[in-house]
């Protein structure tokens, strides 16, 4: 009786870890897709329980350029022909993102990237880019009551004021830097900056146009209005980054510019843009100060 006992429990201890293996090997083979952690905040709300490749309507309130990317990104993929499962993680700063790719612990951004954010390019690669140069337009966001904002007009009036941004951001950074603007402080966190502008600590940060009727960006609590009828542009490519230290890194980079290809020839891409408010209409007309 004891042996049987003794031949049950190693049985037993057999069948349970065949599915603890099983799962470690699943794992294993997922790939890591890097975002802010803000931005998957709102992209879990503008989901909504539903499945990103369903996604055909890119408006709602929660709706914005880094949302819809993370959308763009995975049915880019998955036109590509990959079958990979994969994870989308969360990094709490550009440092965190930078050094993750770097290491081949994310595979790949789920937001697009300037080229030159990264000093060092040896072990990444860039997909096709989803947006060209001079399509990127940002609004001057300032305190709902930061009046001396609220009045300015043109460029020498925006000179006078202060802005935050993050270094690592070149090209917002020296952006502001041919700007001439005042004073720029530096933060490497977004929220930072967004909390920065509501106390009056900087007078203004630059922002995508957002889908709201009134164009206004809400994060954590806090609404930043744009300030009327001037706009600044960034000028460069925008595209995924993908490092070549993760595993099969070039078969998802080949997947994924044939699934942006895909995207742009059935102008999904646009129409994403679009519906979240980056290429905004009500802009159009607005007064570029560079």
């Amino acid at each position: 009786m004891f042996k049987k006992l003794i031949y049950l429990l190693c049985y037993c201890l057999l069948f349970v870890s065949i599915p603890s293996s099983f799962a470690t090997a699943n794992q294993s083979d997922r790939f890591n897709i890097i975002v802010s952690y803000n931005v998957k905040s709102d992209y879990l709300r503008f989901l909504d329980g539903r499945d990103p490749l369903s996604i055909s309507d890119f408006s709602a309130p929660n709706s914005s350029r880094d949302v819809v990317e993370i959308i763009l990104l995975q049915q880019a993929l998955h036109l590509g022909g990959n079958k990979k499962p994969y994870r989308i993680i969360e990094s709490k700063s550009s440092y965190v993102t930078i050094e993750r790719l770097h290491k081949g612990s994310a595979l790949l951004t789920g937001t697009s990237v300037w080229k030159s954010m990264f000093v060092v390019q040896d072990d990444l690669d860039f997909s096709s880019p989803v947006i060209n140069d001079g399509q990127f337009e940002v609004g001057i966001y300032t305190q709902q009551t930061n009046e001396k904002m609220l009045t300015v007009e043109n460029l020498q009036q925006l000179q006078a004021r202060s802005a935050v941004s993050n270094r690592i951001w070149t090209v917002d950074w020296l952006t502001l830097q041919a700007l001439k603007i005042n004073k720029v402080w530096h933060t490497d966190k977004w929220l930072s900056m967004v909390r920065m502008v509501n106390n009056k600590h900087a007078d203004f940060l630059l922002s995508p146009f957002q889908s709201n009727a009134d164009l206004s960006l809400n994060i954590d609590g806090i609404k930043l209005v744009t300030v009327p009828n001037i706009k600044v542009a960034l000028y460069g490519t925008r595209h995924f980054a993908v490092s070549k230290k993760a595993k099969g890194s070039k078969l998802i980079l080949q997947q994924l510019n044939d699934g942006i290809m895909q995207l742009q020839a059935n102008g999904i891409i646009e129409k994403a843009y679009r519906q979240a408010g980056f290429f905004n209409e009500q802009v159009e007309n607005w007064q570029r100060l560079n």
